[in-house]
């Protein structure tokens, strides 16, 4: 696992069993980081942008079982599906995760997404690409922009008019061979 910076890490191996609780801020910080892990720069690598979130974790230090329990609430932004504006989505996420300790003896682990494994060695946990992926899932699978108090879309009316000019040009001069698909398209529209 890369390290990331220690503001997106949580230092366990001094803490006494019990009860502990961490802070951590997403901000333009961490879309530093999230693009590196993506391999990429921010804007071209994740689907959100601009982050505003506040994660609280809470941590219960066992002998050999941590259980961490996450509240990620505040906003990101992403664009509009349908006309490209910034449009911003609520992250209000609460996860629970348990994270076992193993001797090297034992057969390695492997994580799944609500158990983390580590060995007797390790000291520190790093979350950023859990926070990333996290942020990730929290957005919505269709974005637009809100509806205004009348009804109407919110949208850019430059780009539905766009929109609107190239469904009536779709119907002229298409190649005949793609009428049955059309046919079936508009069947399944009904």
């Amino acid at each position: 696992m890369a390290k990331t910076a220690n503001e997106y890490r949580l230092a366990f191996s001094g803490l006494e069993e019990g009860i502990h609780t961490f802070e951590y801020v997403l901000d333009g910080r961490f879309m530093d980081v999230a693009a590196e892990m993506a391999g990429g720069q921010a804007d071209d690598a994740l689907p959100f942008h601009n982050p505003e979130v506040k994660v609280r974790a809470t941590l219960h230090k066992g002998e050999r079982l941590m259980e961490l329990h996450f509240d990620f609430e505040g906003q990101a932004f992403t664009t509009c599906d349908r006309c490209l504006r910034e449009v911003a989505f609520e992250v209000d996420r609460h996860e629970d995760i348990f994270v076992k300790t193993t001797s090297g003896k034992d057969a390695p682990m492997q994580d799944d997404e609500d158990v983390w494994w580590i060995t007797e060695a390790e000291s520190e946990l790093d979350l950023a690409d859990y926070f990333r992926e996290v942020l990730i899932l929290s957005r919505p699978m269709q974005c637009f922009c809100p509806d205004k108090a009348d009804g109407t879309s919110g949208c850019d009316p430059a780009m539905l008019a766009l929109y609107a000019e190239e469904k009536e040009t779709e119907g002229q001069g298409n190649d005949p061979r793609w009428d049955a698909l059309k046919a079936l398209r508009d069947k399944i529209d009904d």
